[in-house]
């Protein structure tokens, strides 16, 4: 039985078109990886090649069939050979292969045109496949690298087993009488055969090498995102949408949340317990859900051991393993809150510093204005006085007059002393004499208000150093503040409405201490409020009426003196301010 060349001949062809057909899905799979473009080239100029060389037996069109198939087979293989060294990082020597090609072209003319030897084709042929065949094997031994190490030693051993059977057709060609090309021997046979074998493997092989070589990039890429995920500063951390199910977690979210890997992975991040508030992840949680990912969400999160921390949290939701899970990343950024917090505190006492010397500006026109007449009617009352009998009755009357100027005047020198600007100013003072500075100006105002002045301040309290006007304002504010609670919750007279002060010596750390107590029965504070009530801008008041300052700069005063302001409350009965300010503040005078 004799094997037809021509059905070789189809089989090939068809087998060619399978290749082709292969390549077409590696290229859109893999474009990126160079050299697959090449092999895609090679295999459909191979079905060309293959398809010209069923033609050649027309013989109307037999010399140009030749010439096309020939032609197209080798510049097919060329573009394999180039395919390999893009694949392995190489460049090709196009001037090398183009002559090598134009040569060719020239001695295949030379044998059909004018001196037709179907021998000498075949040798010119099968020599120039040789010298691709063995180039190709040896760019895969020489430049392979070790991810495709195991499949570029395979197909070059396919190549030079190629190289080396195209070498014997030479040598066979260039010493047996010409045969026909489609004659049914086992010479012709073997080539196409070789043919279909080198193809298969060579297919093979190069999807074995483009999956090694995937497969490297996908692990150098996923060792580089662990790199990175491991040594971001940030929090980073992967859950599982459903249920918050944490899968992974970083270096830097282990570092930040003092938990260790064990304790995170598995649990989800309301066991674990991150979130401050359970609704801060129900808002994210959301708005993934809606949206798909939420950027620069501030929330408060808290430690391991729970310390909180302000973070910055930015998120994205995407598959994993079939199920949507969530990667986010959290920035702490509590120190940048706290330097904010105290830019906008200082920046605002600045402002009020800046408001109380135009203030004192017009405090002192105004004592003056008040001084002068004042002083004239104290003299006038006194000449009165002084001309009047001892036992006249109108001597009373000029004494009352002379105790409201009196009354009048020192008012004014506090309300100077209130409105001046000391901040580069210390002194050596009494506690009493303070708090009595400050009752003189809102004395009358809390009288008006029907509320019950208490005031216990012990006058064997030691002196202290501070910055008076700045402490008479931290008084002033807890007064008023106090006056506003008994007013919300007493709107008239009632026999509770009482508001204290007082100040006490007590010792801490081996400090003297003056403490100094506001206490009011109003509406009392709750621990929300509390939390928050040093923060700038945050009141619970109106914003017409207030601009949520007070107590943020008093606290910032209060530390300065190196004290602390302190609250105690029962939301409904009574609320109680303590600033404990030590007697030595370690200032210079």
């Amino acid at each position: 039985m004799t094997l037809d060349i021509r059905t070789l001949i189809f089989v090939l062809g068809l087998t060619h078109v399978i290749q082709f057909v292969v390549f077409i899905h590696q290229y859109v799979v893999n474009r990126t990886i160079c050299g697959v473009g090449w092999w895609l080239l090679w295999s459909g100029v191979e079905v060309l090649a293959f398809t010209f060389m069923l033609l050649r037996g027309i013989p109307s069109i037999q010399s140009s069939a030749i010439i096309a198939q020939n032609c197209l087979l080798i510049l097919g293989v060329i573009f394999l050979y180039i395919g390999i060294l893009r694949f392995l990082g190489q460049m090709e020597d196009r001037r090398f292969l183009a002559l090598l090609y134009t040569v060719f072209i020239a001695v295949l003319c030379y044998f059909l045109y004018f001196h037709d030897d179907i021998n000498a084709r075949g040798a010119m042929i099968s020599a120039t496949l040789a010298i691709i065949a063995f180039l190709s094997g040896w760019a895969l031994l020489a430049y392979k690298t070790s991810p495709v190490a195991a499949s570029a030693n395979f197909l070059a051993t396919v190549f030079i087993t190629h190289a080396c059977y195209f070498s014997f057709r030479l040598v066979v060609q260039l010493a047996a009488p010409p045969a026909d090309f489609f004659a049914p021997t086992l010479f012709n046979w073997s080539a196409f055969v070789d043919a279909i074998i080198v193809g298969n493997l060579w297919t093979f092989g190069t999807i074995l090498m483009i999956n090694q070589q995937l497969n490297a990039e996908m692990k150098k890429a996923k060792e580089e995102m662990e790199l990175v995920f491991n040594t971001s500063p940030d929090a980073v951390l992967i859950s599982r949408l459903s249920d918050g199910m944490i899968v992974n977690v970083n270096d830097g979210f282990l570092a930040l949340s003092g938990f260790t890997r064990d304790e995170c992975l598995g649990k989800t991040t309301l066991a674990v317990n991150t979130w401050k508030h359970p609704a801060d992840r129900e808002a994210v949680v959301n708005e993934l859900r809606e949206k798909g990912r939420c950027r620069s969400y501030e929330a408060v999160f808290q430690r391991k051991n729970g310390i909180e921390l302000c973070g910055l949290m930015s998120a994205e939701v995407f598959n994993l393993q079939g199920a949507p899970h969530v990667i986010s990343v959290t920035q702490d950024i509590t120190e940048r809150k706290r330097l904010e917090r105290e830019h906008v505190a200082i920046e605002m006492q600045l402002r009020h510093q800046q408001k109380l010397k135009s203030l004192g500006t017009l405090a002192s026109g105004v004592a003056h204005e008040i001084n002068n007449p004042i002083n004239g009617a104290m003299n006038y009352a006194q000449l009165i006085q002084d001309r009047l009998p001892p036992d006249s009755p109108l001597v009373e009357y000029t004494r009352e007059i002379l105790h409201e100027t009196e009354r009048v005047a020192t008012i004014a020198r506090n309300l100077l002393a209130f409105a001046q600007n000391e901040n580069n100013f210390y002194s050596i003072d009494r506690i009493a004499d303070v708090i009595d500075g400050v009752l003189s100006l809102i004395r009358a105002v809390i009288q008006s208000d029907q509320i019950t002045l208490t005031v216990n301040v012990p006058s064997d309290l030691p002196q202290f150093k501070c910055r008076r006007q700045q402490i008479q304002h931290v008084l002033m504010n807890l007064l008023t503040n106090g006056r506003d609670a008994l007013n919300a919750r007493y709107p008239g007279h009632d026999p509770d409405k009482v508001l204290s002060i007082g100040a006490s010596l007590f010792e801490k750390a081996d400090c003297r201490r003056i403490r100094v107590t506001v206490e009011d029965h109003g509406t009392g504070i709750t621990p929300e409020v509390r939390e928050r009530m040093f923060d700038p801008f945050y009141t619970t008041k109106d914003r017409t009426q207030c601009t949520g300052l007070g107590l943020a700069i008093s606290h910032g005063i209060v530390q300065e003196h190196h004290g602390e302001l302190t609250v105690e409350s029962e939301p409904g009965k009574l609320t109680r301010m303590h600033m404990d300010l030590p007697v030595d503040n370690g200032w210079k005078i």
